[in-house]
């Protein structure tokens, strides 16, 4: 009984310093090989959980899906529309955390050496040909509206970037804004926030 007892303390102690399940960090990519092999992931299946008899199917990590307004450019012009997305993406993506000065969308030289990884990934030959999505991500500071317009600004920045300086086809980039739609952690937390500025690569379906 008393064996018993020690085991249970000893479980509770290593759940509760693992912290609560789907808390991991965001991880970020910054260098040519992490953007490699993060845009050539396969999707992943759903955790399961097996502390109990049987398995279960870990529910933070199945696909919930919502709607969002995006801004897009087409050509010349820019749309906007309404899309379904999974909140809890799986699969091929680099998020990068590529700075703009604070209500800017001109790119800060210190972001140069991670948008050249981002270019050198581009045009490697496991890359080469594809085309990709380069969405903009803002925090939920401001208006909804603006941060909309500003998430797309900066998209078109780094698509701008890639094309002059690594003679990326346009049309293997097209640029997303979801404004603040799409956090990667809670926004009111002020010293993570920072998390959401960012700029997410993922394959065209």
């Amino acid at each position: 009984m008393r064996s018993r007892i020690i085991l249970c303390t000893a479980l509770c102690f290593l759940l509760t310093a693992a912290g609560p399940v789907g808390a991991e960090e965001p991880v970020f990519q910054d260098s040519e090989e992490e953007i490699v092999n993060a845009l050539s992931a396969e999707p992943e299946a759903p955790r399961t959980r097996g502390l109990t008899r049987g398995l279960s199917i870990d529910k933070d990590r199945l696909p919930q899906c919502r709607t969002v307004v995006v801004k897009a450019c087409e050509g010349s012009q820019v749309v906007e529309e309404t899309v379904t997305v999974d909140t809890n993406p799986s699969g091929a993506r680099a998020n990068l955390k590529i700075g703009f000065d604070y209500d800017s969308y001109l790119i800060r030289r210190d972001a140069y050496a991670l948008l050249n990884e981002l270019g050198k990934a581009l045009t490697s030959r496991k890359l080469q040909g594809q085309a990709f999505y380069v969405n903009g991500h803002t925090d939920a500071d401001g208006p909804a509206a603006y941060n909309l317009d500003l998430s797309l600004k900066r998209a078109q920045a780094v698509k701008n970037y890639l094309v002059g300086r690594f003679d990326v086809p346009q049309n293997r980039l097209n640029v997303r804004g979801y404004g603040e739609a799409m956090p990667l952690v809670p926004n009111p937390v002020p010293d993570k926030k920072e998390l959401n500025r960012r700029v997410e690569i993922r394959p065209a379906e």
